[in-house]
């Protein structure tokens, strides 16, 4: 069996894979399956696939899929064209590329 690489500080949640509860990733997380829970991060990235419901808190978040409930960005938040924000959501910077949804409570922040 070949030893499968495994970069430190990062997590990915597979298409099919559902997970309850918090993760705490000092690099990077990246869903493109279902999260019920909090995560805190440094990089989020939501898949086309991906769907998280909780407290997100990160520097940089990309969302392709869903994110709902609350999100805090310290930098950029992107919503792409199959992307879909809801909930409570501060931000110091947003970016809705065509066809991109945002529905919720939208402030403002200043950049850490």
């Amino acid at each position: 069996m070949a030893e499968t690489k495994v970069e430190s500080g990062c997590l990915t949640i597979g298409t099919g894979v559902r997970f309850t509860g918090s993760i705490q990733a000092p690099k990077s997380v990246v869903i493109h399956g279902e999260v019920m829970g909090d995560i805190s991060t440094l990089s989020l990235h939501v898949g086309a696939l991906g769907h998280v419901d909780g407290l997100v808190t990160a520097q940089n978040i990309d969302v392709h899929g869903r994110l709902g409930e609350v999100t805090t960005c310290d930098r950029l938040l992107r919503v792409h064209q199959t992307g879909e924000l809801t909930g409570t959501i501060e931000y110091s910077e947003l970016e809705i590329l065509r066809g991109g949804v945002c529905n919720g409570e939208l402030n403002r922040r200043l950049p850490k």
